[in-house]
């Protein structure tokens, strides 16, 4: 995926692309945790 972004945004992606790319959003949302209401510092 990575070598896809350095060649530039006229190019449409690949299949192979694509299905990288959404596994990686599955895999980022899946991820994810929420946090109830308030404020939440980092660090």
């Amino acid at each position: 995926m990575s070598f896809g972004l350095l060649m530039g945004c006229d190019q449409q992606p690949t299949a192979e692309q694509q299905k990288q790319a959404q596994q990686l959003v599955n895999s980022t949302l899946n991820n994810m945790v929420f946090v109830e209401g308030g404020t939440f510092l980092m660090g």
